[in-house]
């Protein structure tokens, strides 16, 4: 089994597999901070898929313009460029949410 120490912070580090003790409330600010990570990552993951999915929507309208009316290289580019503003938009109404 692994050793356990602590951080000069007094954070458990945890080598291997071995687990380190718990006592009464650090388990549970442990279990709080686990679920804030948690929910951290999801929303910046929301965050990537909402960016990715204008783009991707807004960019398909672009290429699907060009097939129906010739306009060739314009609609696909205005479509993507029109993408990148409403991800850019979305990302920064997130952004002003959290502060």
């Amino acid at each position: 089994m692994g050793r356990c120490r602590r951080s000069a912070a007094g954070q458990r580090l945890e080598y291997e597999t071995a687990r380190c003790p718990v006592s009464g409330s650090e388990g549970e600010n442990d279990k709080q901070n686990d679920s804030r990570l948690a929910a951290s990552w999801i929303r910046q993951y929301t965050l990537v898929f909402e960016f990715l999915g204008a783009l991707g929507l807004l960019g398909y309208g672009g290429y699907r313009l060009d097939q129906r009316y010739g306009w060739e290289p314009w609609g696909l580019l205005v479509g993507l460029l029109t993408g990148m503003g409403v991800g850019l938009y979305l990302m920064m109404r997130e952004g002003q949410w959290r502060d």
